[in-house]
């Protein structure tokens, strides 16, 4: 039962998560809300975003679930090495991205499109470095609840592509679709 109301709280936070990220909604907040500031829009967001996910990720760490097979050494190996793997791309990632602006410290700018460090082999290098973050997770600790997790968030962050693809089109017309034909998504030369 907990883990039907963990997926159930999941599928809850990225649908919102979503939800909250679309220009629509951003203006409905803007315009009907009177929030006068995508500044002050953007900060909100984040704090609702980490307040969920830390008590997601505390739910999914303190419920019971079921093993389904055990830890050795070549197992935990494979495990930190894909942890690493994934913190270490996303933090590369990172700094091609104005932090400030995507906190909500300084007002958010249409940048040039950036194709250099990590976007150079994938497009979406945060969602690289986090697909292998969950996967080295559940080979640490293979409970259902973590291969749920992890199934959940290869789902979100595939269909998530989609709708920031489609965002990013827009914005930068024909120079994002000669690198959609030059650079693949998530996995260096495969997709």
């Amino acid at each position: 039962m907990n883990e039907v109301i963990l997926l159930l709280a999941w599928l809850l936070y990225f649908y919102l998560h979503s939800l909250l990220a679309a220009t629509s909604v951003k203006a409905f907040f803007g315009e009907k809300l009177a929030i006068t500031s995508p500044r002050t829009y953007r900060i909100g967001y984040n704090i609702i975003g980490l307040m969920g996910i830390l008590l997601l990720f505390y739910f999914q760490f303190i419920i019971p679930s079921t093993i389904l097979f055990n830890t050795g050494f070549v197992t935990s190996s494979i495990a930190f090495c894909l942890l690493l793997a994934g913190l270490v791309i996303m933090i590369i990632a990172i700094r091609n991205y104005d932090w400030k602006s995507f906190v909500g410290i300084t007002e958010e700018k249409n940048y040039a499109l950036i194709i250099a460090g990590m976007n150079r082999y994938v497009r979406h290098p945060l969602y690289s470095g986090t697909m292998l973050f969950v996967m080295g997770y559940f080979l640490w600790q293979p409970y259902f609840k973590n291969l749920m997790l992890m199934f959940l968030m290869w789902v979100y962050l595939a269909i998530g592509i989609i709708y920031e693809e489609r965002k990013l089109v827009k914005l930068y017309g024909d120079v994002y679709k000669n690198y959609q034909k030059n650079v693949k998504k998530m996995i260096p030369y495969i997709w």
